[in-house]
């Protein structure tokens, strides 16, 4: 916690011509006339700068998040209570990278919702928040900063971009070096259609055939083990968030086709291979990841890379 105090312009004037005041006081011909004035004066400078001093001391900021898990480019709702001695401050969030610092004016005593929109993803583990006050004066600002930790982190996702992917392009790598090949036989028969030249023989339903008077085949449930591993590549640049967000489009086209998918990033603790359960998941470990090694592939999946060194 910290803060400091400096004088406004204003404030520089009223300073100078109170100094004036106190040099030339004896000169002038109504010296109990300049007095006065002089007293006005200094009372005003003393109260322009005991007040805002109070009221940022004795200020208190009470945060609470609506929303836990954001996408880049929404707003982060944040409800702020101030307790303040009297009249209007003014209340900063700072976000860090996440989002840009703005100010609120803000009534005391009045719950506000604040909304700074995000523009780069991370995680928040703290928001540092800053009061200050000009008083009724406006002779000096006064402000307090001090940092206000999340009992639960703020996830901003990247925004997902989307990205082309097919079943039948990740089966046939998956055909070139690893056992994991389902197999036609042993799969779960989804219903029957009629026979296409070209049908392997072994797909034929004969019991259906023999009362319907017509070859027809059997098809088959997709295979259930279809595992994609997502190596997400970051540099620790700009181009972060933009990879970040091809990897997201990528675990989103790779889930519609009905694929599994594991995550292979690097996360402020370490490599990490996370398997993906829902597209929140996924924005969890995006939002996370850093520049790193990336986790290992699990044995047997399809290995897809997004990132440096990739097109």
């Amino acid at each position: 916690m910290s803060w400091r105090a400096k004088p406004t312009g204003f404030g520089l004037v009223v300073a100078a011509v109170l100094v004036a005041a106190a040099v030339l006081g004896g000169g002038g011909t109504d010296p109990q006339a300049g007095g006065l004035v002089w007293t006005a004066l200094a009372a005003a400078a003393l109260t322009g700068v005991v007040w805002p001093i109070l009221v940022v001391t004795t200020g208190r900021v009470t945060l609470s998040v609506r929303t836990r898990d954001l996408t880049v480019g929404e707003a982060a709702v944040i409800e702020a209570k101030i307790a303040a001695v009297g009249g209007q401050v003014e209340v900063s969030l700072d976000l860090g990278r996440v989002a840009p610092r703005r100010w609120w004016s803000v009534a005391g005593r009045v719950p506000v919702v604040l909304d700074p929109v995000t523009q780069r993803r991370g995680v928040l583990h703290h928001i540092e928040v800053e009061i200050r006050s000009s008083g009724p004066v406006g002779v000096l600002r006064a402000s307090r900063r001090r940092t206000v930790a999340m009992s639960t982190p703020i996830w901003v996702a990247p925004a997902p971009v989307e990205q082309r992917w097919e079943v039948a392009a990740s089966e046939r790598r998956a055909t070139e070096g690893t056992a994991r090949l389902p197999s036609l036989s042993g799969d779960l028969v989804r219903s029957v259609r009629p026979y296409v030249i070209g049908d392997p023989a072994h797909l034929v339903h004969w019991p259906t055939s023999a009362r319907s008077g017509e070859l027809v085949v059997r098809e088959l449930e997709p295979p259930g083990d279809l595992l994609i591993a997502i190596v997400v590549q970051l540099a620790g640049t700009d181009d972060d968030d933009d990879v970040a967000g091809r990897a997201a489009g990528l675990v989103e086209a790779i889930s519609a086709a009905g694929g599994s998918v594991v995550l292979c990033t690097c996360s402020p603790s370490g490599p990490q291979a996370t398997p993906i359960d829902s597209r929140l998941h996924a924005g969890r470990v995006l939002a996370e990841a850093v520049a790193g090694p990336p986790g290992a592939p699990p044995p047997g999946a399809v290995v897809e890379q997004v990132g440096w060194g990739t097109q």
